[in-house]
């Protein structure tokens, strides 16, 4: 298991090779109150956005979470309830299953998002927007 204390964001995470099923990503952070009214956590291959986690709080005139890829150009979003606020404390775990991902929000499921691209030519983890990260960890088994 990688585990890292507050690093500064924006932040990213080389996993070349590593993201399969059984993998999951912890993230215990605080949502900041700032100009992006957002924070997102990518999962990258390359260029694209294999897997999109976009809370918005304010971004655009919502309060959603936004869940989307980019492949070339970008697909449907998927909208979800949002449970992040500016000033709260969070710990999101994202789960690599065999046909999505499962995202747990303070030890609650929350919802699902299907591959849209493998997650084995995922690159690297990208994490950027109104957060403070107090623990990043990646667990390999």
């Amino acid at each position: 298991m990688v585990h890292i204390h507050h690093p500064e964001t924006p932040f990213e995470y080389n996993v070349a090779g590593e993201m399969h099923p059984g993998k999951h990503i912890e993230i215990h952070g605080k949502v900041k109150h700032g100009e992006h009214q957002q924070f997102k956590v990518e999962l990258m291959s390359g260029p694209n956005v294999v897997f999109h986690f976009d809370p918005r709080f304010g971004y655009g005139g919502c309060h959603e979470l936004i869940l989307n890829s980019y492949l070339g150009g970008w697909g449907e979003e998927e909208r979800h309830h949002n449970p992040f606020h500016p000033g709260d404390h969070f710990d999101l775990k994202i789960k690599v299953k065999e046909e999505k991902y499962d995202i747990h929000v303070n030890g609650e499921e929350l919802c699902h998002y299907h591959h849209r691209q493998s997650p084995h030519t995922i690159d690297y983890i990208r994490i950027s927007g109104d957060i403070k990260i107090e623990d990043f960890r990646f667990h390999h088994h």
